[in-house]
């Protein structure tokens, strides 16, 4: 950026997984130590986890400590789905149907990762015309090729306990007594 006298924004997205890696402390230190001779370039840092963020940017023994500004980005509304399903299902060939937007709404909550993913397999599958049905087999194909990998990945940070409980409540346990039995 200092070179070309332009601005330059670094986005790195999942930051605090950069931890996980064996020397993931010294990684992060590092980039901060380089971040602070930067001239012309913002860094920007990421989670879907709100803790992990709290954790690696305000902790006082972060790092990072007092180094940026919190912003919280919240799920589109369902016409700001609407927006990005008709501008990027223009790139593909792809006609969206108000039906389909809200069918796609209702699974995705206005979360932009579910959105650009189911987006992607739609595309994928060439599906000219997104319908309610159409969004209904992109989510079967969805939850059949990725599902269980994020649901593992979601499942990890719980404890053996928890995971059980999780496991017994998918399994259509209701109560809480068939809980502790199970």
């Amino acid at each position: 950026a200092k070179e070309s006298n332009t601005k330059c924004v670094l986005i790195l997205d999942e930051f605090p997984s950069l931890l996980e890696l064996k020397d993931g402390l010294s990684l992060v230190r590092a980039i901060r130590t380089i971040h602070e001779t930067q001239r012309k370039t913002v860094l920007c840092i990421a989670s879907s986890v709100r803790k992990y963020m709290d954790a690696i940017a305000m902790s006082e023994t972060s790092p990072f400590y007092k180094q940026f500004m919190m912003k919280e980005i919240k799920p589109l509304t369902e016409s700001e789905v609407q927006l990005l399903l008709e501008t990027n299902g223009k790139e593909y060939g792809i006609k969206i149907v108000e039906d389909g937007v809200k069918e796609m709404f209702s699974y995705t909550l206005g979360i932009p990762f579910y959105i650009q993913f189911l987006g992607k397999i739609a595309a994928e599958r060439q599906i000219d015309i997104l319908t309610r049905e159409q969004v209904r087999k992109v989510v079967k194909v969805f939850l059949e090729e990725e599902g269980t990998a994020l649901f593992l990945d979601y499942m990890k940070p719980f404890s053996a306990r928890e995971q059980e409980m999780v496991k017994a409540l998918a399994q259509g346990i209701e109560t809480v007594s068939e809980l502790s039995t199970a």
